[in-house]
This record gives structure tokens, C-alpha cells and sequence, in this order.
């Protein structure tokens, strides 16, 4: 099974994680992914993390808003199916390079 997206440190500005493939169809879906999501540091970081399927990052598509991981902990965030060719997660931490986010399963499907 190949990983969605590398592990990537999340910058202190909002910025993309994953985005839809450019070969995918405009009805593909990604559909059963869950992302770990861990801080390196000492402190509680507060991490905002976004998925939609079009358009632009907005409190309407958070599915984690100045969240706080805990110090030296992490946490698992289901991520809701987004569809379509413009489909897009996208994130940023208080602090730069302290908080990770890995892919854990998530596929995509064609209907």
C-alpha cells in the first residue's frame, strides 16, 4: 500500500498538504483517510488544518481549528470524502516545524 503524501512539518501560514492528482478524473473521490498528527515539542502547539473540494480554505471547511496537540503527543483526525479534481488539504501551526501530519489509508476512487 503506497502512502497518500509524505509526511510534511506544517509552516506557521496556511499552505497545501495534498492536493487532487491532475490526472484524476472530476469525479474522483478521496474517500477513508485519517491523519496523524504530531507535536514534536515541549509546549502545546494549536494546528488549523482544511479539506474542501473546491475553492478556498475557510471556517467552513476546518476539520481542525486552533486545535491544541498536546506536547510531545499526537492525534488522529478523520478527514471527511472530498471529490472532484480541485479537492485540496491544506494547514499551518502557530508555531513552524514543530507539528507533523502524516497519511494514514485514504484511497481514491472513481465512481
Amino acid at each position: 500500500m503506497s502512502q497518500l503524501f509524505q509526511p510534511t512539518f506544517l509552516g506557521s501560514s496556511n499552505a497545501g498538504i495534498w492536493t487532487m492528482p491532475a490526472s484524476a478524473a472530476s469525479t474522483s473521490e478521496l474517500k477513508g483517510l485519517t491523519l496523524l498528527v504530531g507535536n514534536k515539542t515541549s509546549a502545546a502547539r494549536l494546528v488549523t488544518l482544511y479539506a474542501f473540494d473546491a475553492g478556498s480554505a475557510s471556517l467552513a471547511n476546518a476539520i481542525l481549528y486552533n486545535h491544541p496537540v498536546p506536547p510531545n503527543d499526537f492525534i488522529y483526525i478523520a478527514v471527511p470524502e472530498i471529490s472532484g479534481s480541485s479537492a485540496k488539504i491544506q494547514g499551518y501551526c502557530d508555531v513552524a516545524d514543530s507539528v507533523s501530519v502524516a497519511a494514514i489509508g485514504g484511497e481514491i476512487n472513481v465512481p
